[in-house]
């Protein structure tokens, strides 16, 4: 079969103090494959296309992106296309994908991303804004509803498609996930998974695109069961993220998976979003993801201020947030004999102070050391093309924030900490990279707002507070590995037994960087093999 499409996927590491001196011009992505780009190029196959996905899209050099390019260049290859959930805007996408648009003129570029600002430097002829199944069947017919836009100060322009509106492809029974012999899959990889679409919750903050979805949209169990089932046989693979925006969010919905669970011939592991508060008012699912092996938690907590949290819609007592993700860890490990969690918390939340911050980040250092705390400040997006990105991002005034300055970037260099911050493998050139894009070359459409909070703590603070607490600390080896980075330990060949210590406990050694080097560039040199 013609090659039609190629769509190139994946996610920036940005934790990567192990970085070899001789790869920065890249950056070593996570080993985890996007759902995304794999689940669009099942459903464009589904409609007679030939597309291949291209995973680790952070980790390709200019000259063997030119190089796939070129073995893969026909008469019939319609598009290339770069989706990503989180950002992946780096300088060396940003080259690729311009040298792609000089050199073949005539083939379709697209970009994708639940927030629009992911990939907004990134040259294309289309964005497709939310869950792109169907948009871009409907571009490729050449009949997408689309909106030209100036993207930079050159004066460059891309149609944007808003696929939440207009092409909504959810709900849907089947999310199934199609590999194949060319996305060379190994056993011990951790893929991601989706069950449902949509999230019954309106978090102030969250740009997640579906919201407000109350009925459960879930895949059926047969659909479920035959394809963890499919990639068990075909590549040994039992690890999955499940990449719900609320897992949990149903009771019936755990219920039905983990009946499925029991009837496998192997046993798997999940992760992904959990609702700390559904599981103290909800306390039987504990047993229910127990029995699915859901053993990987990501807590979006946000704040143990109660004030903070209740600002942004969630306003449970942080105490029984607390007593709730102790005893779902407690059952785990008396039950499972394994448990991970993430507890994810935003620092400039609307009365939010540096001590508030503290106060929580001591608990965790008390209670949490062999597991994961993720903190990042908090981002104010703005709105695009009357599309919303949340609610705080409109609302913020009510809130009491004011809005600063934008000729200085958020992280700005001037600042001596922030110098240091910017120089130590903690903080990965690209970052600075995209900080400087979003505001030295702003489309009309100001992206990233710089904020100060009604209790005067401003973003610069935020990162400040986060870089002095987490990165570089001796400190940060008490809080175990973190979830989404446990591909890293995969590759290596441990086990979940072997994760269970902080960093500390296993000699304060990261998970090792190079295996995953080893392992993408023998995916990359497996990809240029090939032979169309």
């Amino acid at each position: 079969m013609a090659l039609d499409g190629i769509i190139f996927g994946g996610m920036v590491n940005s934790d990567e103090p192990g970085r070899p001196k001789d790869l920065q011009g890249i950056s070593y992505s996570s080993v985890l494959r996007r759902a995304g780009s794999h689940r669009i190029a099942s459903f464009l196959r589904q409609h007679g296309l030939d597309i291949e996905v291209v995973d680790f899209a952070p980790s390709w050099k200019f000259e063997e992106f030119q190089q796939l390019i070129r073995s893969r260049m026909t008469p019939t290859l319609k598009f290339v296309a770069l989706g990503a959930l989180f950002n992946m805007n780096t300088p060396t996408l940003f080259r690729c994908f311009t040298w792609l648009k000089e050199t073949y003129p005539d083939v379709l570029l697209i970009t994708g991303s639940a927030d629009f600002h992911n990939l907004h430097f990134i040259p294309a002829d289309y964005m497709v804004v939310g869950y792109g199944e169907l948009a871009i069947l409907e571009i490729l017919k050449g009949t997408a509803k689309s909106t030209e836009e100036v993207i930079d100060k050159e004066g460059n322009k891309r149609r944007t498609v808003f696929a939440l509106k207009q092409y909504p492809a959810y709900p849907m029974r089947n999310l199934s996930i199609d590999y194949e012999k060319r996305d060379f899959m190994q056993p011990f990889e951790m893929v991601a998974m989706e069950t449902s679409r949509g999230c019954r919750f309106k978090c102030a903050f969250c740009t997640y695109p579906v919201l407000g979805v109350k009925d459960d949209h879930t895949r059926c169990h047969d659909d479920f069961r035959d394809n963890l089932m499919r990639n068990y046989d075909n590549y040994g693979i039992h690890r999955y993220s499940i990449t719900d925006e609320t897992f949990n969010d149903h009771s019936k919905k755990i219920i039905k998976y983990a009946d499925v669970v029991e009837t496998l011939p192997f046993e798997p592991n999940f992760g992904g979003y959990i609702r700390a508060d559904l599981l103290h008012t909800r306390p039987q699912d504990i047993e229910h993801l127990a029995r699915m092996r859901f053993d990987g938690h990501y807590y979006g907590v946000e704040s143990f201020h109660r004030p903070s949290a209740a600002a942004i819609g969630k306003g449970m007592d942080p105490d029984k947030i607390k007593q709730a993700i102790l005893d779902t860890k407690d059952y785990f490990m008396k039950h499972n004999g394994y448990y991970k969690g993430t507890i994810s918390l935003i620092a400039g939340l609307p009365h939010e102070t540096e001590e508030t911050l503290n106060e929580g980040l001591q608990w965790c250092k008390e209670n949490w050391k062999t597991h994961n705390v993720q903190h990042t400040p908090l981002m104010l997006v703005s709105d695009h093309n009357n599309v919303k990105q949340s609610t705080l991002s409109t609302t913020y005034e009510k809130q009491g924030y004011s809005l600063l300055d934008m000729s200085k970037s958020v992280l700005d260099e001037s600042h001596p900490d922030l110098v240091k911050i910017f120089q130590s493998n903690m903080i990965l050139p690209e970052m600075k990279y995209y900080i400087k894009m979003v505001v030295r070359n702003l489309s009309p459409t100001v992206l990233l707002h710089r904020w100060k909070s009604n209790t005067g703590m401003t973003e610069k603070d935020a990162a400040l507070w986060i870089a002095n607490n987490y990165w570089g600390t001796d400190e940060l080896l008490d809080f175990g590995v973190d979830h989404w980075r446990m591909d890293e330990w995969y590759v290596a060949g441990k086990t979940n037994q072997d994760m269970l210590g902080s960093y500390r406990d296993l000699g304060g050694v990261r998970p090792p960087l190079q295996v995953k080097v080893d392992f993408i560039e023998k995916y990359k040199q497996q990809k240029l093999d090939v032979v169309q």
